[in-house]
Protein backbone atom coordinates (compact mmCIF):
# COMPACT_ATOMS: atom_id res chain seq x y z
CA UNK A 1 0.00 0.00 0.00
CA UNK A 2 2.96 2.38 0.56
CA UNK A 3 3.35 2.30 -3.31
CA UNK A 4 0.22 3.81 -3.96
CA UNK A 5 0.76 6.08 -1.17
CA UNK A 6 3.79 7.53 -3.33
CA UNK A 7 2.40 7.33 -6.87
CA UNK A 8 -1.00 9.48 -6.31
CA UNK A 9 1.49 12.79 -5.49
CA UNK A 10 3.68 11.96 -8.18
CA UNK A 11 0.44 11.39 -10.79
CA UNK A 12 -0.51 14.80 -9.30
CA UNK A 13 2.79 16.24 -9.75
CA UNK A 14 2.77 14.98 -13.25
CA UNK A 15 -0.40 16.01 -14.10
CA UNK A 16 0.18 19.77 -12.33
CA UNK A 17 3.62 19.77 -14.58
CA UNK A 18 1.46 18.92 -17.46
CA UNK A 19 -1.08 21.68 -16.99
CA UNK A 20 1.52 24.29 -16.57
CA UNK A 21 3.24 23.14 -19.90
CA UNK A 22 -0.04 23.42 -21.80
CA UNK A 23 -0.65 26.41 -20.08
CA UNK A 24 2.63 28.04 -21.11
CA UNK A 25 2.89 26.70 -24.09
CA UNK A 26 -1.22 28.43 -25.22
CA UNK A 27 -0.18 31.62 -23.86
CA UNK A 28 2.90 31.86 -25.51
CA UNK A 29 1.55 30.93 -28.62
CA UNK A 30 1.12 34.40 -30.14
CA UNK A 31 4.21 35.25 -29.92
CA UNK A 32 5.89 32.63 -31.13
CA UNK A 33 3.29 33.11 -34.35
CA UNK A 34 4.29 36.44 -34.59
CA UNK A 35 8.47 35.80 -34.24
CA UNK A 36 7.86 33.53 -37.14
CA UNK A 37 5.84 36.37 -39.23
CA UNK A 38 8.58 39.08 -38.35
CA UNK A 39 11.31 37.57 -38.83
CA UNK A 40 13.06 37.61 -35.98
CA UNK A 41 12.75 33.60 -35.92
CA UNK A 42 16.72 33.20 -36.22
CA UNK A 43 17.62 34.47 -32.69
CA UNK A 44 15.42 31.57 -31.16
CA UNK A 45 16.45 28.24 -33.09
CA UNK A 46 13.23 25.44 -31.84
CA UNK A 47 11.28 28.34 -33.62
CA UNK A 48 12.30 28.29 -36.72
CA UNK A 49 9.53 27.80 -39.85
CA UNK A 50 9.29 24.07 -41.37
CA UNK A 51 7.62 23.05 -43.96
CA UNK A 52 4.02 22.57 -44.88
CA UNK A 53 2.59 19.31 -44.26
CA UNK A 54 -0.99 17.96 -45.37
CA UNK A 55 -3.27 17.89 -42.71
CA UNK A 56 -3.69 14.08 -42.23
CA UNK A 57 -3.76 12.25 -39.22
CA UNK A 58 -2.69 13.89 -36.23
CA UNK A 59 -2.05 16.72 -37.99
CA UNK A 60 -6.05 17.71 -38.91
CA UNK A 61 -8.31 19.76 -36.63
CA UNK A 62 -9.62 17.97 -33.48
CA UNK A 63 -13.09 17.32 -33.74
CA UNK A 64 -16.06 17.49 -30.83
CA UNK A 65 -16.52 13.72 -31.31
CA UNK A 66 -12.61 13.18 -30.98
CA UNK A 67 -11.90 14.82 -27.95
CA UNK A 68 -15.10 13.48 -25.99
CA UNK A 69 -14.14 9.81 -27.21
CA UNK A 70 -10.22 10.39 -25.35
CA UNK A 71 -11.97 11.81 -22.31
CA UNK A 72 -14.70 9.35 -22.36
CA UNK A 73 -11.38 7.11 -22.15
CA UNK A 74 -9.81 9.05 -19.78
CA UNK A 75 -12.19 8.78 -17.50
CA UNK A 76 -12.67 4.92 -17.74
CA UNK A 77 -9.21 4.72 -16.30
CA UNK A 78 -9.97 6.97 -13.98
CA UNK A 79 -13.51 4.64 -13.31
CA UNK A 80 -10.58 1.64 -12.80
CA UNK A 81 -8.90 3.72 -10.42
CA UNK A 82 -11.45 4.40 -8.76
CA UNK A 83 -12.65 1.11 -8.38
CA UNK A 84 -8.84 0.17 -7.84
CA UNK A 85 -8.87 1.81 -4.60
CA UNK A 86 -12.59 0.82 -3.60
CA UNK A 87 -11.48 -2.88 -3.97
CA UNK A 88 -9.00 -2.22 -1.01
CA UNK A 89 -12.70 -3.06 0.97
CA UNK A 90 -13.23 -6.29 0.02
CA UNK A 91 -13.23 -8.80 2.44
CA UNK A 92 -11.04 -11.23 -0.26
CA UNK A 93 -8.66 -8.19 0.61
CA UNK A 94 -9.05 -6.98 3.96
CA UNK A 95 -9.41 -10.54 5.63
CA UNK A 96 -7.61 -13.39 3.07
CA UNK A 97 -4.99 -10.85 2.78
CA UNK A 98 -5.34 -11.41 -1.57
CA UNK A 99 -3.92 -7.74 -2.93
CA UNK A 100 -4.14 -9.52 -6.68
CA UNK A 101 -7.41 -7.61 -7.72
CA UNK A 102 -6.29 -4.24 -6.50
CA UNK A 103 -2.98 -4.97 -7.66
CA UNK A 104 -4.41 -5.98 -11.40
CA UNK A 105 -6.81 -2.69 -11.59
CA UNK A 106 -3.77 -0.20 -10.55
CA UNK A 107 -1.25 -1.64 -13.21
CA UNK A 108 -4.14 -1.24 -15.53
CA UNK A 109 -5.39 1.86 -14.40
CA UNK A 110 -2.38 4.24 -14.08
CA UNK A 111 -0.94 3.49 -16.75
CA UNK A 112 -3.46 3.72 -19.03
CA UNK A 113 -4.68 6.64 -17.76
CA UNK A 114 -0.39 7.98 -18.30
CA UNK A 115 -0.49 6.87 -21.88
CA UNK A 116 -3.96 7.91 -22.54
CA UNK A 117 -3.30 11.70 -21.03
CA UNK A 118 0.23 11.90 -22.97
CA UNK A 119 -1.39 10.78 -26.31
CA UNK A 120 -4.62 13.17 -26.01
CA UNK A 121 -1.88 16.21 -25.31
CA UNK A 122 0.07 15.48 -27.96
CA UNK A 123 -3.31 14.99 -30.00
CA UNK A 124 -4.36 18.35 -29.08
CA UNK A 125 -1.28 20.26 -29.58
CA UNK A 126 -0.97 19.13 -32.86
CA UNK A 127 -4.41 19.96 -33.88
CA UNK A 128 -3.63 23.52 -32.12
CA UNK A 129 -0.52 23.96 -34.69
CA UNK A 130 -3.16 22.78 -37.26
CA UNK A 131 -5.54 25.24 -37.04
CA UNK A 132 -3.26 27.73 -36.78
CA UNK A 133 -2.29 27.30 -40.47
CA UNK A 134 -5.22 26.56 -41.87
CA UNK A 135 -5.99 30.33 -40.02
CA UNK A 136 -2.71 31.41 -41.56
CA UNK A 137 -3.50 30.00 -45.21
CA UNK A 138 -7.52 31.00 -45.40
CA UNK A 139 -6.80 34.53 -44.30
CA UNK A 140 -3.58 35.81 -44.76
CA UNK A 141 -4.41 39.15 -44.03
CA UNK A 142 -4.81 38.11 -39.96
CA UNK A 143 -1.45 36.76 -39.26
CA UNK A 144 0.01 40.23 -41.00
CA UNK A 145 -2.17 42.23 -38.12
CA UNK A 146 -0.94 40.36 -35.58
CA UNK A 147 2.79 41.10 -36.05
Amino acid sequence: MGVFKLLLPLFGIVFAAGAGILGYDLFTLGRRKRLLTTGDAGRYPHETPYRQRAATGWGRPLTGFEAGIWLMSMWIFGAVITLDLLSFNLARVRVLGDPTLPYLLTGVGYPGLFLTTLAFAWRFLVSLEARAKATDEARPELSKAVA
